[in-house]
């Protein structure tokens, strides 16, 4: 959805205007010195999620990942942790079924690893 009043944030080269609303069950890690914020997953009205987004600190938009590598299942309420270059998370919720997963998304690549 777009909605021109929503923070603008970046694919690529292109700046665009997106609907960012709260995404209740989400995991926020710091990166870049905490220049940078970047969020996975969560709860929305339209269902779980499982995009990564980051905001920068220093432009003030957020910016959309495209991800390589086979990506983790939709989920809320998992716990996260940043370690070196790579966020980790692990469980979580899809629904009404308890996930057991770990998963590895490094930063620079923009990579999932199931680990």
């Amino acid at each position: 959805r777009v909605d021109d009043a929503a923070p603008a944030y970046r694919t690529g080269r292109r700046r665009e205007r997106a609907a960012r609303r709260a995404v209740p069950g989400h995991s926020t890690i710091t990166h870049n010195s905490s220049s940078e914020v970047v969020i996975f997953g969560g709860c929305t009205s339209s269902g779980d999620q499982n995009d990564v987004l980051s905001f920068s600190m220093r432009s003030r938009l957020w910016t959309r990942h495209e991800c390589a590598g086979a990506n983790p299942s939709l989920r809320y309420d998992h716990a996260a942790c940043r370690v070196a270059g790579s966020i980790y998370i692990f469980g979580g919720s899809m629904g009404r079924d308890s996930l057991n997963e770990p998963w590895e998304y490094t930063l620079d690549t923009r990579t999932w690893t199931q680990v």
